[in-house]
């Protein structure tokens, strides 16, 4: 399953560029209105306030209550190919992990959370270990937070070389002051539950 967010008109090309049919994608659906939903997918409303790892979530469970074990989350401004996926599974499998994303051809398991190794706008992951998005973070340091615990608890976090294109990284962040306030939020949070004792 794949799980992208929903916006801009570029959800199409990112769906397709995966090569999952149809049947398997997830699109969470954070607006009433929008560009035109691709046919065949599965659609999970969820028009409460901002919250993307709540949205995660929603399409993860969605996805994990259909039989799902491996969930790829991307954004819906980002271009794959039909090898990604199966890279990112095949790397988390090779080594044990609950978690993998795109880099180097690699096993992370510093616990530091000082130190993030995933791609956020594209990580897979294995739906079975229980490891879930933090809700309690709005916009930004979920992904963090997830390859920090992912590392920590959950037998690290592999990295693939695979074809990955992100079109517009932190364009909706840095053109909203809304999501600014809301990643400054996230920031502090992030700070206080990773300072030293």
């Amino acid at each position: 399953m794949v799980v992208p967010s929903y916006g801009r008109a570029t959800l199409e090309a990112a769906i397709d560029s995966t090569g999952v049919h149809r049947d398997r994608v997830v699109i969470v659906l954070t607006r009433p209105q929008g560009p035109p939903l691709p046919r065949w997918c599965h659609v999970v409303p969820d028009f409460g306030e901002v919250n993307i790892h709540r949205w995660w979530n929603a399409g993860l469970d969605y996805a994990q209550a259909r039989g799902a074990r491996w969930a790829c989350v991307i954004n819906d401004d980002v271009l794959l190919s039909p090898e990604t996926i199966p890279a990112l599974v095949a790397a988390a499998e090779r080594h044990g992990a609950a978690l993998a994303s795109i880099g180097g051809d690699t096993l992370l398991l510093d616990p530091s959370p000082s130190r993030r190794s995933i791609e956020g706008a594209c990580w897979l992951l294995d739906l079975s270990t229980g490891l879930r998005p933090d809700e309690s973070y709005r916009w930004w340091y979920g992904d963090d937070d997830l390859d920090w615990r992912a590392r920590r608890d959950h037998g690290g976090v592999a990295l693939t070389s695979a074809p990955f294109h992100h079109l517009h990284p932190n364009e909706l962040t840095d053109a909203n002051p809304a999501l600014l306030s809301l990643t400054y939020a996230d920031a502090q949070l992030w700070a206080e539950r990773t300072e030293a004792p």
